[in-house]
C-alpha cells in the first residue's frame, strides 16, 4: 500500500471514529436531559442540588435559579440534540457503520462499563483528539501541535493535564471491537453477511442526501 493511499485510509478511520464518539457524546446529553424531564424540579430539590454542587465546587457561585428548568426548555433541547444525534449517525452510515449498530453501541456503553473511558470523560475529550489527528493527517498542524492537543481538563477545577495516550489507544480498540461484535450479531439476525448489512445501510443513507 503506497503512502498516499495509507494516509487516505487513516483519514477515513479517524473520521469514522470521530462520528461514533460524537454520536455517543450527544446521546449522553440527550439521555441526561430526557431524564431531567421526569425529575422533580421545585425550589427545595434545586436547593439540594445546589448544595451538592457547592460541596464539589466550593469556590464557584451557583444560583438556585440556574438549576431550575422548565419542561418546555428541556423538551426543545432534547429534540435539538436528537437532530444532531441522527446527523452524526447518518455520517457514520456513509462511512460504513450502520445506524442500528451505532444506536445499539451507544445504549451498550451507556448502560454498561464496556468502554469505561468513553463513558466517563472520553465522550468530552475524544472528539477533540480525533479532530487534531485529522488535522495532522491533513498536514495543517505539526506533530508537536498534535501532541499538545492531547490534554484533559478536570471537571472540578478545570486544571489541564496531559492525556494518557495508552488509555486513548485502548479505548479505540474497545470501540472498534464492540462495534464489530454488535454488527456481526445484527447481520446474522438479518441472515446477511456483514458486508451486505453495511452496504444496505450505506445505500439508504446516501439516498437521503438531497443532491
Amino acid at each position: 500500500m503506497n503512502k498516499k493511499l495509507k494516509n487516505i485510509n487513516r483519514k477515513i478511520r479517524v473520521t469514522k471514529l470521530n462520528s461514533i464518539v460524537r454520536a455517543y457524546s450527544i446521546y449522553t446529553q440527550m439521555e441526561l436531559n430526557r431524564r431531567l424531564m421526569f425529575h422533580k424540579n421545585d425550589w427545595n430539590e434545586a436547593e439540594k442540588t445546589r448544595d451538592l454542587l457547592l460541596f464539589f465546587w466550593p469556590d464557584r457561585e451557583i444560583k438556585i435559579e440556574d438549576i431550575m428548568h422548565s419542561q418546555e426548555e428541556l423538551s426543545e433541547k432534547v429534540l435539538n440534540l436528537y437532530t444532531d444525534y441522527k446527523n452524526w449517525i447518518s455520517i457514520a452510515e456513509i462511512l460504513g457503520v450502520p445506524g442500528k449498530t451505532l444506536e445499539a453501541f451507544c445504549k451498550n456503553v451507556d448502560k454498561t462499563n464496556s468502554i469505561w473511558m468513553l463513558k466517563t470523560l472520553g465522550h468530552l475529550h475524544f472528539p477533540l483528539y480525533f479532530d487534531a489527528l485529522y488535522r495532522y493527517l491533513e498536514n495543517t498542524i505539526s506533530k508537536k501541535e498534535l501532541i499538545g492537543r492531547f490534554v484533559e481538563y478536570s471537571v472540578f477545577d478545570g486544571t489541564k493535564t496531559t492525556a494518557r495516550l495508552s488509555l486513548f489507544r485502548n479505548s479505540i480498540i474497545r470501540i472498534e471491537r464492540l462495534l464489530s461484535e454488535i454488527m456481526n450479531k445484527q447481520a446474522a439476525r438479518c441472515g446477511k453477511s456483514v458486508n451486505e448489512f453495511v452496504e444496505e445501510s450505506k445505500q439508504i443513507a446516501l439516498a437521503d442526501i438531497p443532491f
